[in-house]
Formats: C-alpha cells, structure tokens, sequence
C-alpha cells in the first residue's frame, strides 16, 4: 500500500472511490466529467486512474487510439467493498417488493445460480484481467453503514480465488 500512497489516483467528482482512497492515504485528484479524467491523465494531472475490472478493458480498447499514453496496469488490484443495492419505494407495496427480491436473492445464493450469473457476465473480464495472479492492495470502505453485511462471504467477489 505504501508504493501508492505517493501517486496521485484521477476520480471522478464525489464518486464513491474518493473516500476509499482517501482513507487509505492517497491523494486524490476528481475531474469535474469522466471524459476529462483521461486527458487529465495524459496531461500528467495525476499518476493512475482506478478502473473497475469491467471498465478497464473496455474503456482501453475505446480510448487507446485517441489516447495513446494509455496503458493499463497487469500486476496490481486495488480491492475494496463496494455493495450494490436495490431501492425500493417506502411503502407496502415497496416493502413486500424488497422482501420477494431479497427471497429470490437468498434462493440464488443457497442454489448456486447467482454466481453462475456473475460468472456468466463477468468471468471472462476476470479472466482477461487475469485478477487471480494479481498484488491484491486490500483498501477499507469507511462509508459502508454498520449494517452492510461482510460478513457474509458469498455476497463478496474474493478475486485471488475468482469467486
């Protein structure tokens, strides 16, 4: 963790990375507009520019041309908590609604078929990446509310075991 904590990462404004970099001890650099970030990037602004594992490849491959400096890193994975939530209207309606989901969730867990759907869409990213022989930087969310739960983990992609 120390090798970047002397690097400036690019992020975009209020983006929910800044606190957890922060947090960590790296200085942050946010570009008002996501397009931005990648000149920002060539211009020098800041050193590195954290990519989900879904974005990194995708955006390469539609930035390379226009933005030759641009390389992605094969060695390092920053790994950090960050939930995905469904919202739901507060009323009765939105409460029987949440607990069908949260049901049809739990069901996927016990039965196997929700990590074959993460696999399914993004394995082969995972695989590209080649996340599972990476140096795995662990970061802490601390905006995660008490109530998240991590301590369950099936609900947590563990990249040096590819589930």
């Amino acid at each position: 963790m120390k090798d970047l904590r002397g690097l400036r990462a690019g992020l975009g404004k209020d983006w929910a990375d800044v606190a957890i970099l922060r947090a960590a001890g790296i200085e942050v650099v946010e570009g008002s507009t996501y397009d931005g970030l990648f000149s920002m990037l060539e211009a020098k602004r800041f050193d590195f520019f954290s990519r989900a594992a879904d974005e990194a490849g995708r955006e390469f491959a539609e930035r390379g041309a226009s933005h030759p400096q641009l390389a992605l890193e094969p060695t390092l994975l920053l790994h950090y908590p960050l939930p995905r939530y469904f919202f739901v209207r507060r009323d009765a309606e939105g409460k029987l609604l949440a607990k069908r989901i949260e049901a049809g969730l739990e069901t996927m867990i016990r039965d196997g078929s929700l990590d074959a759907l993460f696999q399914r869409y993004k394995g082969k990213i995972i695989e590209r990446g080649g996340l599972h022989r990476r140096r795995v930087i662990e970061l802490r969310n601390p905006s995660l509310s008490p109530q998240t739960p991590l301590g369950r983990a099936e609900l947590w992609y563990k990249p040096l075991s590819d589930k």
